[in-house]
């Protein structure tokens, strides 16, 4: 393994949020109060994980549509959305766990982040509102949603078996090569929810299953990061900061080695951009 992983490689997710970007090895906490947009954010960051810099449409492909011409391709220019200093798509995997993300949400912005990138490009508006141009689209969608693994969890033990799932995912990529070059980045929505709740569905909450889960948790993701060089993103609800009940997690704070406050709407949901 230790050939293949990936050395001083760095994930250009945000100018504003990481002016240097993202390294390999480190995990990010994002986290606020209830409804701030962390979830969003992190579709947002997700959505430039997975856009390409180009992408080369081949117009010939196009058939019963006037205005085209022979060996005709436009090349789009996508790098304003991308993760632009990656030179292949990262596999990018996801751990929720309160079922707040929607893939309908990500397929909306990557929609339209191209469509805004197509208007650049002088497009004939016969061509781009013709049902096959649109299939295209499409089709091109959801080749890069191929490179999003969701885990969903809704316990303790979901939550710790999502990670162990993740870990034998990385391998099976660096065992095929496929992320040779690229950091894999990992995204967990909500990473304390796990920690206070042994089972959402009982209502049950105890520190013995809470301290048990976060210990195993963060073992699990210092062994991700420190042996597969991933780098980590996690959001947090700042719900019981100063509590000495739950001792401020500090067992998964132990791991973070940077820390973005929400304290309002940095997103608004109605701009998909």
């Amino acid at each position: 393994l230790e050939n293949v992983l990936m050395v001083n490689k760095i994930l250009d997710l945000d100018s504003n949020l990481f002016p240097e970007g993202l390294n390999n090895k480190e995990v990010v906490e994002i986290f606020g109060k209830v409804g701030l947009g962390k979830t969003e954010l992190l579709v947002h960051l997700i959505a430039r994980c997975l856009m390409p810099k180009s992408w080369v449409i081949d117009l010939n492909k196009l058939t019963a549509i006037g205005n085209v011409s022979s060996n005709q391709s436009i090349n789009v220019n996508l790098s304003e959305f991308s993760s632009i200093d990656q030179n292949e798509i990262p596999k990018v995997i996801l751990i929720e766990t309160e079922s707040k993300f929607s893939m309908l949400r990500l397929y909306t912005i990557l929609e339209n982040r191209i469509s805004l990138c197509l208007d650049k490009c002088n497009l004939n508006k016969e061509i781009f509102c013709s049902n096959q141009f649109q299939a295209m689209v499409k089709k091109f969608i959801k080749d890069r949603l191929k490179n999003l693994t969701v885990y969903r969890c809704s316990n303790n033990e979901q939550f710790i078996l999502a990670l162990c799932a993740s870990e034998l995912l990385i391998q099976s990529l660096i065992a095929n090569k496929t992320i040779s070059s690229v950091i894999t980045p990992v995204f967990i929505d909500s990473v304390n929810s796990n920690f206070e709740i042994g089972d959402k569905y009982n209502h049950s909450i105890g520190l013995r299953d809470y301290d048990h889960t976060e210990k195993y948790a963060v073992q699990l993701i210092k062994k991700l990061i420190n042996r597969y060089n991933i780098c980590l993103i996690g959001t947090r609800l700042d719900l019981r900061i100063g509590s000495n009940e739950y001792s401020s997690f500090r067992k998964w704070q132990s791991c973070v080695n940077k820390q973005i406050e929400l304290k309002e709407h940095i997103l608004n949901k109605n701009n998909d951009q």
